[in-house]
């Protein structure tokens, strides 16, 4: 699954946590993180919100996942192309 809308990350949140009423999906779609959250890659907003219930501990999570030095693995581990040193 692919998460590129809040639907999407809404669906995601639901499969791993619970299944929220129809007034909290209007607050959580609503949630001023989310939009920062559905700039990064399906890959790491997966294991971020498994790790973090709250979207704004996702998002801290994914932030401080992108600002560490390149070629450093970060929570997330490594992926192909994704960095690295070659030596």
């Amino acid at each position: 699954m692919k998460i590129t809308t809040a639907n999407d990350l809404l669906n995601f949140w639901q499969e791993n946590y619970e299944v929220l009423t129809p007034k909290n999906c209007e607050k959580f779609l609503n949630h001023p993180d989310l939009k920062s959250i559905l700039s990064f890659d399906s890959y790491s907003i997966k294991i971020a919100v498994k790790r973090n219930k709250k979207l704004s501990d996702a998002l801290k999570e994914l932030k401080q996942e992108k600002n560490k030095k390149s070629g450093r693995k970060g929570k997330f581990g490594s992926r192909p192309g994704m960095g690295g040193r070659f030596t």
